[in-house]
């Protein structure tokens, strides 16, 4: 496996002055209760903030991963980063941005065992009892009392701390469980996806989420629900369709641009029948009249590469 090596940039501050022969100075209206001799008078920004058009050129992350299977290509890269920004080595990669790395002997896995701790040791879990579930399947939370953890986080009732605290729980099982990333050489892709119809009880919009996997690894997964509502049960699983075959096409730029080869061919498992003979039949009817965007650009995808196969539902849990 390749080595994970880990920086860190020093006195990141002194490197985003606002004013430069670039930029040009940032002046501002001094906001309200700030005393003034002459009210025609303005701040000038000393340091960049976020929102700032030129922010972007200003700032850059502190923590910098480099991995590769050329060394002496990371040391000169730590040499020119470096002469940039003066970085500090912390040696072989072990804690990143909340991430725990542990090394195996076929592998790594990736934990956020330390992050865990903190939280239940801030909110006082260590006590009680864990769960072995993230949620408990009975809960049936609406809008006006809060949906479950980050929806509607402007206004939190009482059921949402309820499944806030149950959560910690059921992390406190096990704290250190985590992701597997092989150093096995498969270097196939494929995906899964599945949808759940009208599952919101306030809106009637739908779920749908995907999971894709480079050999046996995770590498991009997501449970959302959707923008629009869905008129059946097809129209909701090709939408959750459209969405992996999204996120396989931006992964094929992403490895682009790693000049890394995207393995082709793709498949794209997926438990819904009807959906499969949409997108491979390229004729059109009533029922399908919603989505024919949907189907032109995932037929499209079909003829670059990405082959669907049907799979059991119950196949998803093994």
């Amino acid at each position: 496996m390749s080595p994970l090596q880990h920086f860190k940039t020093e006195n990141v501050a002194e490197h985003i002055n606002a004013g430069n022969s670039t930029n040009g100075d940032v002046n501002f209206a001094g906001s309200s209760g700030l005393a003034v001799d002459n009210p025609e008078f303005v701040c000038k920004l000393n340091k960049s903030l976020y929102g700032l058009k030129q922010a972007s050129r200003q700032f850059y992350v502190d923590e910098i991963v480099v991995t590769g299977t050329d060394t002496m290509e990371i040391e000169e890269l730590k040499t020119f980063l470096n002469d940039s920004f003066k970085i500090k080595d912390l040696g072989r990669l072990h804690y990143f941005l909340g991430l725990e790395v542990l090394y195996k002997g076929d592998g790594v896995i990736i934990s956020k065992r330390k992050f865990t701790l903190d939280l239940l040791k801030e909110y006082q879990c260590m006590d009680h009892n864990s769960f072995a579930s993230p949620l408990d399947p009975t809960i049936k939370l609406r809008a006006k009392e809060g949906d479950n953890l980050s929806q509607f986080m402007d206004d939190p009732r009482q059921p949402h701390l309820k499944v806030a605290f149950h959560l910690l729980r059921y992390l406190k099982a096990d704290p250190t469980l985590g992701i597997f990333l092989s150093k096995d050489a498969d270097y196939t892709i494929k995906a899964y996806c599945d949808s759940d119809w009208v599952a919101c009880p306030d809106f009637r919009k739908s779920l749908s989420g995907y999971l894709v996997l480079l050999g046996n690894n995770p590498i991009s997964w997501k449970s959302k629900k959707q923008d629009t509502i869905s008129l059946s049960s097809a129209e909701v699983e090709y939408k959750a369709l459209r969405k992996v075959v999204r996120e396989l096409v931006w992964l094929g730029r992403l490895f682009k641009e790693l000049t890394t080869p995207f393995p082709k061919p793709i498949t794209v498992f997926y438990d819904g029948q009807s959906t499969m003979h949409i997108a491979r039949n390229p004729l059109f009817h009533e029922r399908t009249k919603r989505i024919e965007v949907d189907c032109h650009f995932v037929r499209s995808k079909l003829q670059e590469g990405i082959s669907l196969q049907h799979v059991g539902t119950c196949r998803y849990f093994n």
